[in-house]
């Protein structure tokens, strides 16, 4: 080993050796002994040599010390080596607890360089869990150390490279202990590597095998951390063994030569001597100078004199070594750490040993004082070796160390509370405050199963929520995917996000993770019914609410609270209740049996079990709310001289989804409500409480079912071609009619189950009786359908007035009773100005945060595209409340802010039946509201949208912006009823069926069956010619229809219809106007979308308006005049049109002259293009694109790529898989291809088609994997498809295939996309781990800094700008740097901090400056 001051010569060398052999001559086994002895004697000469080198500049390590001080975070320092124990194990990073309990944290990227290369190269990666576990000793380097509010950040690594930097290759000798990463397995053993440069460790099968057994390990893994004792070394290669017994009973022998300068934390040496001072004790290892203190003494609660008077032999292992002066700290407790260690070392939860009679949380009245320092109380727990440590923060008064020891001597007892177990200093932590001591909840077992808590969501899973209990920020919780809610969730992120505040109620305790487990479903959270907690002591006639977690075919498994659960078997439940449940449905049951080995058998109760009343179907009744469950509630219904029960299914609380949840949660049993009866049984009583829906099916209740009749009924099923339906009958218990899928809805249905829920309300128009299909296992005896085209064949009654006066009565219900609650949602009501903090920006909206922690949105419409920034402060005006969600809807519109009346209730009012104009300012599922102009201008009022409860896919056809004119039908509700003039019919006109339906198609066949006899008696045999030539140009769609509806009806032959009128096939050939709002396509660089322009108002047309066209009459000369003018008025509004450049174009031949000027912009050509989609006139826009790609020079490649981009979306939107394959076949081959294929995955990505696009990434992945931009398209399509795992994967495989200049680009764009889609945590991880390799990039730095800020976290922000200040960088980076800072200060700081700033960079300039040399500048 070479020595640490090798200059002086070879005589001062010889002089060392020589001292140091009559030192090891003079030892003898007297420890105490040899420190007096040598008091007196004369200094060597090499330690005379030693202290020359300190006068002239070099640390003087001889130099002791009186007292031994802790490990403070003031001590510890960047690069400095620490032994810590494994505190928490989670996914991504370990918690570390080192001495002084102070604590660390280890990413997952500074495990090790090999096991970071395993998880970049495959998922089959053993997790932190299997690798690490609780009061596992570990040695740990310090990285980096930062603060985080008022607490530090202390970043650590495990990595061998990092933790043996400093050993050489001739320091690694027999008999040393490091620690190794697995970099190989081979045939006969496995490759260690130390991390030390031309070293190569070999470790033999049979030396891991004990390693293996003590870890619980079936085998060992590439990057696995393996602690090893060198056995034998020759020149570059060693053998290591892992024996765990080996390597914890191996000592530093002095020939290692081992220095101050060498030593790594675990190393364990044979102390030679012992001598007390202050707070521990100066012992010598070797011939250098260590440090002990009290706690770390064998016994703590012994004297010193007492441990060490006979004590012959001592083994001491370092803890850590503080830099530049090289003092070692070491410690001698037992058994020492490493020792016996394994996965069953006696630990129990949180680290506590399973051996110690102290739980957490617990108050000892009478702790014994052991001793007094600055620090704090050292106790003795009970009448055990376990000790406590009251620190200074937690005494009952902050007090000087000479008062403590005064008020607290040696041997007095405190009353203390215990908080948590320190795993490194093998004590507990204690509070001596007496809040704490009374506090109820101090950790997750003293929360009671059942008890409400409030909660903060901090971290959003893809299948569980992470929590935070409110006032116990160290209490963490967690939510399982079946107790998010009532109702399936798809997407978690869109449910629930970060920071947001949950109301929740306690399940029990997760032993293994120390975590409370809590539920946040309504039915649990609200529920009066009394908690099952214990298998003891359960009351057999008491009813339950569990959640079932487990479903057989035979039985279902039900969970309740503390982890009781019970067996439910399907033969067990009523033959009156639906014996099939789903995961996570609660229900109602009592326990019949508790079985000795804690197993319950349950039971449910019939509705009708105590059921002595007949109910009447269609007749509404006075019920009292019995039970409210998650699924349903429960009625009770009192007769002259009996009861009956009943029950009203969520569906049918009210036809209003938005509001059905609210009206359920706020119903409590005893509750007075109307309820009518629409199916009675003797199984089963079905009730509904919405008055509209019971008017709705009574008024056609009791037709009668035949061909063309309307009867109400509810759906039984849904399958796959259509849906199954029960009439409704007050004679019987109905009739099952069956509806196609084509027969379902005016617009198709994707997903019938999303459409069609089991015990739905419906109005079915019968369309064949009688008939024989079999589908559910059921005979069907009629077909129908559910379309509101046939359902209400001339519109609906008044345009859907009842449906929307419905809804607004509801809301005002809802806004009476919160108000009564003092609900703060209840001060918000439509016009009223409000202040407002923006608290997130998404891609369609602004989340906001208003007074009283209620939540607001502004969307992309009436923010008007003025720029929004996180925090940002708005003054806005209220647009909607929504009652149900509990929300408001904002706008901050210049136009609509000026246009609204902010005063209500003084606005003046319309009168009932006049009409008014009004512009629609926002929209919903149930109605739109509309701001009104003219006499009543500024006024809110709501018209339709749902109309009716077979509008089961409403159309929004209003577009925001637009002026329609609307009559007023009801005043007397919170916010004023109308309905759109043109959906009202016509007076003194016939009313006429609706295109498409079926009555409209009954019409048609018996005008044809009358244009038969006409033709055959009024034209001649020319005219009939020309008729046929006519019938054969006409769409077959029509003959098709009508031979349909002939084998429904048993319509005559198709002989019998010869000739079609004229007439009627010109009616057949016009167009039916496109419902609802054109799709819009997205092109790069705009947006395709039709001409935005406001349509004129429309006249309507009058009530007396003939359908005859009048015979002109001869005009008189001034009426000829004012015809005249009217035309010169009309040519000169053309031609200004003409001139205007702004103006858009209305037409074809105005899109052709703009073009003629224009030919090379695609902008125009795409325009042309959705001009034409606009009208649904597909071929006609393909020929568009067409004629554009042909027409734009070539040289213009951007241009071009704009309309194969725009042609493309076409053909994804409108187009088959097949014409899509072909036109993108033809673009890659026309055009850039990356482009190409680029912009076609955003398409599939818009349009969340995920299979094509991860095939069409495929390609791209073959074509251009070396293009970085490529890998982090692919990224982008997979985090925005929620396909957040594949593109986590993605990023490792793209950091294996691109170069390295290009690692921190990628890792950067996917730590974004990581924020935006995934875990927020991992982002920030992404981001550290850049930061540690590249801390010069001050481009990382920034966009940190940036995407915090974005995300509200300020104070992570500011720390992120605290710790780039203190890189050593050059001057123009640091520039950089503190400019940004400053910058950030100034938006989200106060003045101070900016004056702050500024003094820092004064001191950054002034100590750059000092350094320079005189007359050199800075760059």
């Amino acid at each position: 080993m070479e020595p640490s001051f090798p200059r002086g010569g070879k005589e001062k060398l010889l002089a060392a050796a020589e001292s140091e052999k009559s030192q090891k001559r003079k030892q003898n086994d007297d420890l105490f002994g040899k420190s007096a002895e040598n008091k007196g004697k004369k200094k060597s000469k090499s330690e005379q040599s030693g202290k020359k080198k300190a006068k002239g500049g070099e640390i003087d390590l001889s130099s002791k010390l009186n007292t031994v001080d802790c490990l403070t975070y003031k001590v510890l320092s960047e690069g400095m080596l620490v032994l810590g124990c494994v505190r928490e194990v989670h996914s991504y990073y370990l918690n570390i607890s080192l001495p002084g309990q102070t604590l660390g944290r280890v990413p997952i990227s500074a495990i090790s360089r090999q096991y970071t290369e395993a998880l970049n190269e495959s998922d089959d990666v053993p997790s932190l869990e299997e690798l690490f576990y609780v009061g596992q000793h570990v040695v740990t380097k310090v990285i980096a150390i930062a603060m985080e509010g008022n607490y530090y950040q202390v970043t650590l690594s495990l990595c061998p490279d990092d933790v043996n930097s400093e050993v050489t290759q001739s320091a690694v000798k027999e008999g040393m202990v490091l620690t190794g990463a697995l970099s190989s397995i081979e045939d006969h053993g496995y490759l260690i590597d130390f991390g030390v440069a031309n070293v190569r460790a070999f470790m033999k099968n049979n030396q891991a095998e004990a390693f293996k057994v003590a870890h619980k390990l079936n085998k060992l893994t590439v990057g696995q951390l393996v602690r090893c004792l060198v056995t034998k070394a020759t020149s570059s290669t060693v053998q290591v063994t892992a024996d765990p017994a080996k390597v914890n009973a191996a000592l530093i022998p002095p020939s290692a030569g081992i220095n101050p300068h060498l030593v790594i934390p675990g190393m364990k040496f044979e102390v030679t001597s012992v001598e007390q001072i202050a707070n521990g004790a100066l012992i010598k290892w070797l011939k250098y100078d260590g440090y002990v203190r009290q706690e770390h003494f064998p016994n703590p609660s012994k004297t010193f004199e007492s441990q060490f008077a006979k004590m012959k032999i001592i083994t001491a292992t370092v803890l850590y070594s503080v830099p530049l002066v090289r003092t070692v700290y070491l410690t001698m407790q037992e058994p020492a750490p490493f020792a016996l260690e394994n996965r069953d070392t006696n630990l129990g939860v949180n680290g506590v040993p399973s051996n110690c009679n102290i739980a957490l949380g617990e108050v000892i009245d009478s702790a014994e004082v052991m001793a007094c320092s600055f620090r704090g109380l050292v106790l003795k727990l009970k009448k055990s070796e376990f000790r406590g440590m009251v620190g200074l923060s937690q005494m009952p008064s902050l007090q000087e160390e000479e008062t403590l020891k005064k008020m607290y001597p040696p041997k007095s007892h405190v009353q203390c509370r215990v908080l948590k177990y320190d795993v490194m200093e093998k004590l507990f932590i204690c509070t001596m405050k007496k809040d704490k001591i009374n506090e109820k909840i101090l950790s997750v077992s003293d929360v009671k199963p059942g008890s409400i808590i409030q909660c903060l969501i901090v971290d959003v899973r893809k299948k569980e929520l992470f929590l935070e209990v409110n006032k116990h920020p160290d209490l963490k919780a967690r939510v399982p995917s079946i107790h998010l809610s009532d109702s399936q969730i798809s997407d978690i992120s869109k449910r629930f996000a970060t920071g947001q505040r949950v109301k929740g109620r306690a399940l029990g305790v997760d032993t293994a993770k120390n975590v409370l487990l809590v539920t946040l479903k309504p039915s649990l959270v609200n529920s009066t019914k009394p908690i099952l907690s214990s298998y003891t002591n359960i009351p057999m006639d008491t009813f339950f609410e569990g959640v079932v977690y487990f479903i057989s075919s035979k039985f279902y498994l039900v969970s309740f609270y503390n982890g009781v659960t019970g067996k439910l078997s399907v033969d067990d439940i009523p033959s009156d209740l639906n014996k099939k449940f789903t995961l996570g449905q609660t229900v109602n049951v009592r326990v019949d049996k508790v079985f000795p080995d804690e197993k319950l058998k349950l039971s449910m109760e019939s509705y009708k079990e105590h059921t002595s009343m007949t109910f009447e179907v269609g007749r509404e009744y006075s019920a009292t709310v019995d039970t409210v469950l998650g699924t349903d509630i429960k009625l009770r219904i009192a007769g002259n001289d009996t009861e009956g029960f009943g029950i009203v299914p969520k569906i049918l609380v009210s036809t209003h989804a938005s509001v059905a949840d609210f009206l359920m949660k706020s119903l409590s049993p005893g509750d007075k409500v109307k309820a009518t009866c629409l199916f009675n049984s003797q199984a089963k009583n079905i009730f509904s409480i919405d008055q509209e829906l019971s008017r709705t099916l009574k008024s056609c209740l009791d037709e009668e079912l035949k061909v063309h009749s309307l009867v109400p009924g509810l759906v039984k099923s849904v399958g796959k071609s259509g849906v199954v339906i029960r009439t409704l009958s007050k004679t019987n218990e109905g009739k099952i009619v069956f509806a196609f899928q084509r027969a379902l809805a005016d617009e198709p249905i994707e997903n019938k189950k999303e459409v069609f829920t089991e015990g739905q309300a419906i109005l079915v128009r019968v369309e064949n009786v009688a008939s024989e299909i079999r589908e559910h296992k059921v005979a069907v005896q009629a077909t129908g359908s559910t379309k509101l085209m046939d359902v209400c064949p001339y519109g609906v009654d008044m345009g859907g007035l009842s449906f929307a006066d419905n809804y607004v009565q509801i809301c005002g219900q809802i806004h009476q009773k919160l108000k009564k609650n003092k609900h703060p949602i209840a001060s918000y009501e439509p016009g009223q100005m409000v202040n407002a903090r923006i608290k997130s920006i998404n891609a369609g909206w602004a989340e906001v945060k208003l007074d009283g922690g209620v939540t607001g949105f502004i969307s992309n419409y009436h923010s008007h595209g003025a720029p929004l920034e996180v925090n940002q402060d708005v003054h806005a005006i209220v647009i909607w409340v929504d009652q149900g969600s509990q929300r408001v809807h904002l706008s901050i519109r210049p136009d609509i802010l000026k246009q609204i009346h902010k005063d209500q209730a003084s606005c003046p009012k319309p009168k009932l039946e006049s009409t008014q104009r009004g512009e629609v300012i926002f929209s919903t599922n149930e109605v739109a509201v509309v701001v009104l102009k003219g006499q009543c201008k500024g006024l809110i009022a709501c018209a339709p949208v749902k109309k009716h409860i077979n509008d089961l896919t409403p159309i929004h056809n209003y577009v925001l912006g637009t002026t329609c004119k609307f009559v007023f039908k009801s005043l007397d509700r919170m916010i004023p009823v109308c309905v759109n003039k043109r959906d009202l019919p016509n007076k003194g006109k016939k009313q006429k069926a609706v295109p498409g339906s079926l009555e409209w198609k009954v019409q048609k066949m018996e005008a044809k069956k009358r244009a038969q006899i006409e033709i055959k008696k009024e034209v001649d045999s020319d005219f009939e010619v020309e008729v046929k030539r006519l019938k054969v140009d006409t769409d077959v769609k029509l003959e098709e229809d009508v031979k349909e509806e002939r084998q429904i009806l048993d319509a005559p032959d198709e002989d019998e219809i010869t000739e079609v009128p004229k007439e009627e096939i010109q009616v057949e050939k016009k167009k039916t106007k496109k419902k609802g709002e054109p799709q819009t396509l997205q092109v790069e660089g705009f947006v395709w979308d039709p001409v935005a322009a406001k349509p004129e108002e429309e006249e309507e047309s009058s009530s007396d308006e003939s359908d005859q066209e009048e015979v002109p009459k001869k005009m008189t000369l001034a009426e000829r005049r004012a015809q005249a003018r009217k035309e010169e008025e009309k040519l000169v509004i053309a031609e200004q049109k003409l001139m205007d450049e702004d103006q858009s174009p209305q037409s074809v031949d105005e899109f052709d002259r703009l073009l003629m000027a224009s030919p090379d912009s695609s902008i125009v050509w795409v325009q042309y293009m959705a001009f034409h989609l606009q009208a649904t006139e597909i071929e006609k826009a393909r020929a568009v694109a067409r004629k554009a790609i042909n027409t734009i020079s070539f040289r213009e490649e951007q241009e071009k790529l704009n309309v194969w981009v725009a042609l493309l979306n076409l053909e994804n939107m409108y187009g088959t898989p097949e014409t899509l394959e072909k036109t993108l076949q033809e673009a890659v081959q026309l055009n850039d291809a990356q482009k190409v294929y680029t912009q076609m995955l955003k398409i599939f990505s818009d349009s969340n088609k995920i299979e094509e696009g991860n095939s069409l990434f495929d390609t791209m992945l073959r074509k251009f994997r070396a293009d970085k931009d490529t890998w982090i398209q692919g990224g982008t399509f997979y985090y925005k498809t929620n396909q957040v795992e594949k593109g986590r994967h993605l990023l490792q495989r793209a950091l294996r295939s691109l170069e390295n200049r290009d690692h921190v680009d990628v890792i950067c764009r996917f730590a974004h996309l990581e924020n935006k889609h995934g875990s927020p945590e991992r982002c920030q991880t992404l981001f550290e781990h850049i930061l540690t390799t590249f801390p010069k990039r001050t481009d990382v730095w920034s966009s940190y800094v940036d995407l915090m800020v974005k995300s509200g976290n300020i104070d992570a922000a500011r720390s992120i700008m605290e710790r780039a200040i203190t890189q050593k960088l050059p001057v123009r980076k640091m520039k950089v740097i503190f400019k940004k800072y400053l910058e950030f200060a100034q938006q989200h700081g106060s003045e101070e901090e900016v004056a702050a700033v500024k003094e820092k960079a004064q001191q950054f300039v002034l100590s750059v400056a000092s350094n320079l040399p005189l007359g050199e500048d800075s760059d």
